[in-house]
């Protein structure tokens, strides 16, 4: 194998800006025919020079483009594979494997008549992850670089009339080891095809750099004329509804022209919150087309005195990291689904994007500009893979052999970009650790931009080259460190974070830079938990805000053998190295359907955003059952004596309670609960033991990754609690039951007093039973518990709930204020259905609860402060299932009564929940009052 670190090879013309306007366009778009090879059929080739042609062999086809094989052909044609960190394959740089997939691309096209005397490009948007091209069987070239553009001059081999085009892909290469960016692997051509054609004279490339001061505008034109060699070029810029200014452009050494500053006049400047468009046209006089036409903002994006200020006032994101993904077509562009997927954000207080991890495609920023929302344009790099288990090894980004690659990824993703209002930051990639290349990339911008770009890299933690002080996942400490600025040499993280080992010049640069969460709150599975304690330090000035990480779900559609089209993640293909379900991590899921813990974020970043006022009103309930139900809470409760009290319940002779009314009932012990993705996660941030006040340096708490909440909970057998009867007392009616519980093996348990009082609500015939559930602890349980409470068991299918309380999912540091009222929804649509089944339906603050099933209603009515939760599967069940679709067919309601439940945190990746927020097992009272509806009540008294 020839070893190749190039980014491409061949007739490659310089990036340009992505332009709506190239009018002389022909779309390669559509079906084309397709050959598939499980691996390289010719490894030895060297791609960077001139070879043959391929034959088309291999398993034949057709598939459109855009497209990702993988997501073709019923697995025919391989299969889409998850990592997070992992390479799929043998980290040995710069060789893909053996085992590389490889698609050869073939379809014809006829020229367009008068296409001569002028350049001819043949066009890509988008291929995972290398492309070997031939025009009627000529090599035009190679290119490297998924999510970037890639340009070929085929003038010299593009005939008048009939032509053929194939395209080899390998899905690795080279270029995969700067692509490790925590998704889907999906290759092939998956961004659109095209051809364009200049005569000399056009406009190649055009930047209008705008600016903004004081109500006025102001533009610098930046231009590239196709063969055009004169010193100096007259041409006008023309601004709708404004006026036209004549302008001078003077060739530079790189062959652009370029014009002084030109003040345009007033004008309205762009923002997030009003963004204000306006049309262009730079026309080149002589030239040879009618100029090139943008939608231009005039705006200043700047920092001051460690402030990140947009027009002169400070800038705060409130922001999502956002990859591109459908469940459908992955990383397929939809521009329907694109601006509804955009419009979905706005309406939940979002003010800006980064788009994780690579450039999106170009029609995005179009809308972004439109739309209103800030972007922060990410660079394609990332090497994620090189970092092991802690300490890079043979990092590209400090390696001299990788820098060309670096440079030509930064320079396509900036000259593509260049011309949109909406970008504030260039981010040169992610998770790359650091090195020279960066270094140099981030020089190559500052002097693009005449150092007016603002330069983001998280991985420069001492602030070497980058603008903003970035962090993932910080703890509030840290954020508070950061920004007090009384002693400029105090730490600025966590000891366990490579950022507290910088030195004392690295933290003044610190402590004067604008300070950006570009990754925090970790939305995986139930949560994020703990969001209103990062929204109360955004006030700070030099606080820029943060990205939520992420906006959205990467789970894809496959097909169950019973024809059922499931959502899937990490391992649902076959995969053999993969991070499981890590990729359903978004505040939305793959529907576009928001989370519970969303809407707690959305209340503590965004309180008056349109989506959450519309979530609080969809989940209060206007059916009128809530005037009934307040008046059964409110009804007077009398204990019974007589005849009545016999069939208010029973108890069997071991003490268990197995009948409510007519309706069979089985009640436990519950402290155990289907652990939730951040139950799981093992992050460093762990407050297992740790007390408010001894949260360790900068909130480290135990400082050490390794032990999940879950395992520690399984270890300690929570999940397998088992009783003994200690005695059961007093006569009937009123019984008095005293169990023991605690798990196998352990020296540790509680023991759980019932008293049992049949009751009366109102003047009516419904007959009840007021419980008492005394809970004492005895020896040492684990230092957290997941809940507190009973778990009461009933028969049936088909249940509703009404209630009084919270309408809204909630835990102790995730809940919407302002949701408190009447709900009224099936079970089956009370739970959080995360991708992977795990605790997420608790809402606090009951007041009274009625359930309507096969067996009647029942009613419960809290005597405790009390939350609740139903589903018709246990937590053991939950937990046990890796997809909703394994869970057996519902039979039975499992209803939760919770003292307490422990916080939810960001753990799977992101810190812990914090202290104050988890539960810790105690002496408490469940006490309420469960009834079998009869009589008036019944009829809706």
């Amino acid at each position: 194998m020839i070893p190749s670190y190039a980014p491409g090879a061949g007739a490659l013309l310089p990036p340009r800006a992505h332009f709506a306007d190239d009018s002389a366009h022909l779309s390669l778009d559509g079906i084309w025919s397709f050959s598939y090879h499980r691996t390289d059929p010719a490894p030895f080739t060297d791609v960077e020079r001139p070879w043959d042609e391929p034959e088309a062999t291999g398993e034949m086809a057709e598939i459109d483009v855009p497209s990702h094989w993988v997501l073709r052909g019923e697995g025919r044609f391989g299969h889409p594979a998850y990592t997070n960190v992992d390479f799929p394959f043998p980290v040995d740089p710069p060789f893909p494997p053996d085992m590389n997939p490889v698609g050869d691309y073939r379809r014809s096209f006829s020229l367009p008549a008068g296409w001569d005397m002028g350049l001819i490009a043949l066009r890509f948007d988008g291929v995972e992850s290398q492309a070997s091209v031939w025009v009627n069987g000529s090599w035009v070239g190679m290119a490297r670089g998924s999510r970037l553009a890639h340009e070929f001059d085929v003038t010299d081999v593009v005939r008048p009339g009939h032509n053929t085009l194939t395209v080899r892909v390998h899905q690795f290469s080279a270029g995969s080891y700067l692509e490790d960016q925590d998704q889907w692997w999906l290759p092939g051509i998956f961004r659109s095809v095209s051809l364009r054609y200049l005569a000399a004279g056009s406009l190649d490339d055009l930047w209008v750099d705008t600016d903004y001061e004081g109500g006025v505008g102001f533009a610098t034109i930046e231009a590239r004329v196709l063969a055009a060699m004169d010193d100096t070029l007259s041409a006008r810029l023309e601004i709708e509804g404004g006026d036209t200014h004549r302008i001078n452009l003077r060739r530079s050494s790189d062959g652009r022209y370029r014009s002084e500053r030109i003040e345009v006049g007033i004008v309205r400047p762009w923002s997030a919150e009003d963004p204000v468009l306006y049309g262009v046209r730079v026309l080149v006089e002589g030239g040879a087309d009618a100029g090139r036409r943008l939608r231009v903002g005039f705006r200043r994006v700047d920092i001051v005195d460690g402030v990140l200020r947009a027009n002169g006032a400070p800038l705060t994101l409130n922001g999502v990291n956002r990859h591109e993904i459908r469940a459908d077509e992955g990383r397929v562009f939809d521009e329907r689904w694109a601006r509804e997927d955009l419009a979905l954000m706005k309406s939940m207080g979002v003010n800006a994007i980064r788009t994780s991890h690579y450039p999106p495609h170009p029609r995005l920023l179009d809308l972004a500009d439109e739309i209103g929302l800030w972007v922060m344009l990410e660079g394609d790099i990332e090497t994620h893979g090189f970092e092991g288990t802690g300490e890079w090894i043979d990092n590209p980004s400090d390696d001299a052999r990788w820098v060309e690659s670096y440079l030509d990824r930064t320079a396509r993703a900036f000259e593509r970009d260049k011309n949109h209002p909406s970008i504030f930051s260039w981010s040169l990639g992610n998770e790359s650790g650091t090195g020279a290349n960066l270094a140099a990339c981030a020089r190559w911008i500052h002097e693009r931009t005449r150092g007016r770009a603002i330069v983001h890299y998280e991985g420069d933690h001492a602030m070497e080259y980058a603008d903003i002080y970035s962090r993932m996942y910080p703890t509030l400490e840290e954020i508070d460190a950061v920004l007090d600025e009384s002693d400029p040499h105090a730490p600025v993280a966590v000891p366990t974070h490579v950022a507290a080992r910088v030195d004392d010049a690295a933290r003044e640069r610190i402590r004067r830079a604008p300070y950006l969460l570009c990754e925090y709150l970790h939305a995986m599975g139930t949560g994020p938990g703990g969001a209103d304690g990062y929204a109360a330090q955004m006030s700070h000035p030099r606080h820029a805000g943060g990205f939520v990480w992420e906006w959205r779900d990467h789970t894809l559609w496959t097909t169950l053998p019973d024809g059922r089209r499931v959502l899937s993640y990490g391992g649902d293909f076959g995969e053999d190295v993969h991070d499981g379900n890590f990729v359903c991590d978004g505040l939305v899921d793959a529907l576009s359907r928001p989370y519970a813990g969303t809407w707690a974020w959305v209340a503590a970043m965004a309180p008056h955003a349109p989506a959450l006022a519309a979530a609080i009103e969809g989940a209060a309930s206007s059916d009128g059952g809530g005037q009934r139900l307040a008046a059964l809470a409110q009804a007077p409760i009398r204990a019974l004596t007589g005849e009545d009290q016999a069939d208010a319940y029973e108890i069997d002779p071991r003490g268990r309670l197995t009948r409510i009314g007519a309706v069979p009932v089985s009640v436990e012990l519950s402290v155990y609960r289907a652990p939730t993705d951040n139950d799981r996660g093992r992050g460093p941030v762990d407050y297992w033991g740790v007390g408010r006040e001894d949260l360790g340096p900068l909130g480290v708490g135990r400082g050490q990754a390794g032990t999940s909440h879950a395992a520690r909970w399984e270890r300690a057998r929570l999940h397998l609690l088992r009783r003994r009867l200690v005695s059961i007392e007093g006569d009937a009616p009123c019984r008095r039951v005293v169990e023991r519980w605690a798990p196998p093996a352990a020296q540790f348990g509680a023991t759980l007093t019932w008293e049992y009082t049949p009751v009366r609500i109102g003047s009516g015939t419904s007959v009840g039973l007021a419980v008492s559930a005394r809970v004492e602890p005895y020896g040492r349980w684990p230092e957290r518990v997941p809940r507190l409470g009973v778990r009461i068991e009933l028969p049936g299918a088909s249940w509703e709930a009404s209630w009084l309380g919270d309408t809204l999912i909630g835990y102790p540091d995730m809940r919407v204020p302002g949701t408190r009222g009447y709900g009224h929804a099936s079970v089956a649509d009370l739970w959080d259905v995360c991708v992977r089944p795990q605790e997420g339906g608790h809402r606090s603050g009951l007041e009274a609860l009625s359930l309507r099933g096969e067996s009647g209603e029942l009613l419960i009515l809290p005597g405790t402060q009390l939350g609740w939760s139903a589903s018709p599967w246990s937590e053991r069940e939950l937990c046990a299932a890796t997809h909703w679709e394994e869970l057996p067919a519902p039979r039975r309601l499992f209803l939760w009564l919770d003292a307490f439940q422990d916080g939810i945190g960001t753990r799977s990746c992101g810190p812990d929940a914090r202290p104050e927020y988890g539960a810790h097992m105690s002496e408490r009272e469940v006490a309420f009052v469960i009834a079998q509806v009869t009589g008036d009540w019944a009829r809706g008294h």
